[in-house]
């Protein structure tokens, strides 16, 4: 009997080994790296996943609305850009309604030049062109530093300041539309950006432009006012801020053309001062997911073990059972499914083991009986055989007096005709 359970059991692995080969290569790994693996995949891919992904919404969202703040800012710049141009220039264009400038004296004219000059603080110089573009009168500018300081100037104007104003004027730009403005340079001492604008008005004689050499200073400091927390407002050309955003990949830059003046207001602002909070949750990301790898990875370790040496425990048993050895028992701690599969394989073996020993003894009583059986075997047949042996006797015997009638018939017939 214990050869015919090694050879059903031998036949049980042989069927599960049949059925696994498909599986080999997907199952070869051992139970404790699996379940370890497994724990850290289910632990921290959801995470990691979780994570990553609110970062990228988080940075999308955030880019979103940085670059909607940025236009809002950039707009309402570029609106103050175009509001100040235009008070300057709507400012000259009130003055040739004052007097007819082209009747008056030169002392008038130059007056009213002063008069230019001091309604705002950013004007540099005032000249008055004819049509050809030669000044009617001496421009009007502060050349002595006493003289800035007295009006509150910050720059004096050279004669090549002068010089260059006066080939920057945008004559062309002002005759055509009525109002022009030139290039944006860097010019007097100390330099600062400045933007020559022009105003055309008719007089009985011709055209003639009023233009002023506008100091951008002011305007650069009210923008860099605005300027917060890492973003930065600048005034530049419209061209040169279109190209500034095409070059300009590592930040969030926004232009806002301020109105006819062929400037614009770019609002930018680097990536990573836009994005820190994003990059921030990011590594707190990566932080809680090397803490959860940690823990997971130690809790897969231990659980693995357990599993590992439970399931071992089983597979040890196992083969003892294929083996003959129907005493063997494995030890079922815990309360888990494992635990159950411990107490229904401790229940097989005392199954087995009873069917084994009431197995035993129905051979033995086999046994006992085939053995009684011979023995009566052996006793009827010594039976027969003395009753054989009687019938042969008796039919010897039998043989003999039909033997010894016909003897005796034979000498009583002759023994008759004798007597007769």
């Amino acid at each position: 009997m214990q050869e015919e359970g090694r050879v059903a059991w031998g036949a049980l692995f042989t069927i599960h080994g049949a059925c696994a080969r498909p599986r080999d290569i997907l199952f070869s790994v051992r139970l404790q790296p699996k379940l370890t693996l497994g724990i850290l995949a289910a632990s921290a891919v959801p995470l990691a996943l979780a994570g990553f992904t609110s970062a990228r919404l988080s940075e999308r969202a955030l880019r979103e609305r940085i670059l909607g703040d940025h236009e809002k800012l950039a707009k309402n710049a570029a609106e103050g850009v175009a509001r100040f141009f235009d008070g300057i220039l709507d400012s000259l264009s009130v003055y040739p309604q004052l007097r007819d400038l082209e009747t008056a004296s030169p002392e008038v004219t130059t007056g009213v030049l002063r008069l230019a000059y001091r309604s705002h603080d950013e004007i540099a110089i005032v000249a008055l062109l004819s049509e050809d573009g030669t000044p009617v009168v001496p421009p009007v500018y502060l050349s002595h530093q006493e003289d800035a300081r007295a009006l509150g100037r910050l720059s004096i104007v050279t004669e090549d300041d002068r010089s260059a104003f006066l080939g920057r004027i945008p004559k062309e730009q002002a005759q055509k539309s009525g109002k022009g403005m030139g290039q944006v340079v860097m010019a007097g001492s100390p330099s600062e950006p400045r933007c020559a604008v022009a105003v055309a008005f008719r007089g009985s004689r011709g055209r003639y432009l009023l233009s002023a050499d506008v100091s951008l200073q002011a305007l650069h400091r009210e923008l860099g006012e605005i300027s917060r927390g890492g973003t930065e407002v600048v005034l530049v050309p419209t061209a040169e801020g279109e190209a500034r955003l095409r070059e300009t990949r590592e930040a969030l830059s926004v232009l806002a053309p301020a109105g006819q003046t062929g400037l614009g207001v770019v609002v930018t602002q680097p990536s990573h001062v836009a994005f820190e909070h994003v990059r921030t949750l990011r590594q707190r990301t990566m932080y809680w997911l090397g803490v959860a790898i940690l823990v997971a990875a130690a809790y897969g370790i231990v659980l693995a073990r357990s599993m590992s040496r439970r399931i071992a425990n089983l597979a040890a048993g196992t083969k003892a059972l294929a083996k003959g050895r129907w005493e063997s028992k494995v030890t079922a701690e815990g309360n888990d499914e494992v635990t159950a599969l411990a107490h229904a394989f401790n229940h097989m073996a005392d199954e087995l083991s009873r069917a084994t020993s009431e197995i035993k003894e129905q051979n033995e009583e086999i046994t006992r009986w085939n053995q009684e059986l011979e023995k009566r075997v052996q006793a009827k047949t010594r039976e027969l055989e003395r009753a054989q042996e009687l019938l042969l006797r008796s039919k010897s015997l039998s043989q003999i007096g039909t033997m010894g009638a016909g003897i005796a018939h034979e000498i009583n017939n002759p023994l008759t005709g004798v007597l007769g």
